[in-house]
């Protein structure tokens, strides 16, 4: 910002709003996009940059708060998986793997049923 005011001539105000946005959005044409919206939003200013002067794809990117959530899996997801790691490091004993999680075998089940996880039978652990 304090570049393009030097080289342009002018000297402008930028809203907090404004400064989160462009700061949220991923620039995919790296700094040298970035540096040339910055002195188009300094030329055009009328001495204080609003949310409403941004481009449309700096407004319509997701905030940096959406795209810390956007990929991470739901709390079922990471109990499975966990659940089934457990499992897997007792090598399928049920009493293990409850006093591993912490909690009794009928729970286990419960556990296992309600996150769609094939506890195997003591028949085909032995074999």
């Amino acid at each position: 910002m304090r570049n393009a005011s030097t080289r342009t001539g002018r000297h402008v105000m930028i809203s907090p709003e404004a400064v989160v946005a462009l700061t949220s959005y991923r620039w995919p044409g790296n700094v040298r996009e970035l540096e040339n919206t910055i002195e188009r939003l300094v030329v055009f200013s009328r001495g204080r940059i609003e949310l409403a002067d941004l481009p449309d794809a700096v407004l319509a990117a997701p905030s940096l708060e959406e795209r810390m959530f956007q990929d991470l899996p739901t709390l079922d997801e990471l109990e499975r998986r966990y659940l089934i790691h457990v499992l897997e490091a007792v090598g399928g004993n049920r009493s293990r793997a409850a006093e591993a999680l912490g909690i009794d075998r009928r729970t286990l089940y419960r556990m296992a049923e309600r996150l769609g996880v094939a506890l195997k039978d003591e028949s085909e652990r032995a074999g």
